[in-house]
């Protein structure tokens, strides 16, 4: 039930990082017509890719990198273990992994929620508030600690995320 609940959200907001994306590849081929072929660049376009679609693109789409076994991994000496100690050392890297993550979605969340309480907001050529943006990193962040943590039950059968994505020699299968 929890585990249906938290991969349902975390589906909506890899949508959510999609339609950023799309916004951001949308506005900046727009942005770069109208420089160079009608010399009316769009105001604020850097600005806004910068501050909340770049932003959004990136940290709402954590969670679906770790389900789909995409972060970084270095391999070469856990490939030389015994299946025992490639279990612990799993079990250990998850652990940090969590660790990491939590102290992430910490963080960004007491800055989200202080930008929120000081009313901050951008200097440039737009004025708006700087929460929102903040905000998607926290809720980025949180899904993926939601994600690392659900996935500890699955690392003793081998199915967790964190050991996807190799093929029999240890490398990386590239499909």
């Amino acid at each position: 039930m929890i585990r249906k609940t938290v991969e349902r959200l975390d589906r909506w907001v890899t949508y959510m990082s999609l339609v950023a994306t799309t916004a951001l590849m949308f506005l900046t081929s727009a942005d770069a017509l109208g420089r160079y072929f009608l010399n009316q660049p769009i105001e604020g376009a850097f600005q806004v890719s910068e501050d909340y679609l770049l932003v959004l693109g990136v940290f709402l789409a954590l969670g679906y990198s770790y389900r789909e076994g995409s972060h970084v991994r270095v391999t070469f000496f856990v490939d030389k273990l015994g299946d025992k100690t490639k279990l612990a050392s799993a079990y250990v890297v998850q652990s940090f992994s969590l660790l990491c993550a939590a102290a992430l979605a910490f963080a960004t969340g007491m800055q989200a929620f202080d930008l929120l309480r000081t009313g901050a907001r951008t200097n440039g050529l737009l004025s708006y508030p700087l929460w929102p943006a903040h905000f998607c990193v926290f809720l980025g962040c949180l899904m993926l600690t939601l994600l690392i943590v659900l996935d500890f039950a699955r690392i003793k059968m081998g199915t967790s995320a964190l050991q996807s994505g190799y093929g029999e020699s240890g490398e990386t299968e590239i499909v």
